[in-house]
């Protein structure tokens, strides 16, 4: 057989150098008879159609994980809002009592009462903050904490849609809404809890 140029190869069609006698790609040599060809085909075809659904199924496997993904970058975000509202509101409790601490008509109980209400405050903000973080690793207790108030709106929702006045029909949409959303997030997070678990 004449090796002047090079050759396609007719499996795989591959072109190849003059001097190779086999396929670099699937290795059928150079003079192989057809039936060989057709089988060498058949092989490539049931090859690619197994890469495919190989491939199919890592995308399937990836899409709770990416899933969860978004949901603690989102709930991070909630609960990093959150807890820097409650120091912003501890700060100012804290600035109002030290203010009126100079006043001589400030009752004790009342300022005791203030006193409480900065440190809820300031408590709650940096409990918070700790949550961002966690949540965005994955911690359990974080991913546990959102599952339950996830749940409780969901359900407040449910309740509210049940006992409303008939004449606040209006405020259906807003429920549907919360109900979907909520219940979404407690999905999430449930499904965070069963990945975390399964993390070495």
């Amino acid at each position: 057989m004449s090796v002047e140029g090079p050759w396609i190869c007719r499996a795989c069609w591959k072109t190849n150098r003059p001097g190779d006698d086999r396929c670099y790609r699937c290795h059928l040599t150079r003079d192989a008879d057809e039936a060989t060809v057709q089988r060498k085909r058949g092989a490539g075809k049931a090859g690619a159609a197994k890469d495919d659904a190989r491939n199919a199924l890592d995308v399937l496997k990836a899409l709770p994980n990416a899933s969860v993904s978004i949901f603690t970058i989102l709930q991070g975000l909630v609960f990093w809002v959150t807890g820097v509202s409650a120091l912003v509101f501890g700060v100012m409790f804290l600035g109002a009592l030290l203010l009126v601490s100079f006043s001589d008509r400030m009752q004790f109980q009342v300022w005791l009462l203030w006193a409480a209400a900065a440190g809820i405050a300031i408590g709650s903000g940096l409990f918070w903050l700790r949550a961002s973080r966690a949540i965005r690793a994955r911690e359990p207790w974080a991913l546990g904490i959102s599952l339950v108030s996830s749940l409780t709106s969901a359900v407040a929702g449910v309740v509210l849609l049940r006992t409303r006045p008939a004449a606040a029909v209006q405020l259906d949409p807003w429920l549907y809404g919360e109900i979907a959303i909520f219940g979404t997030a407690a999905l999430l997070a449930t499904l965070g809890l069963l990945l975390s678990h399964g993390e070495p």
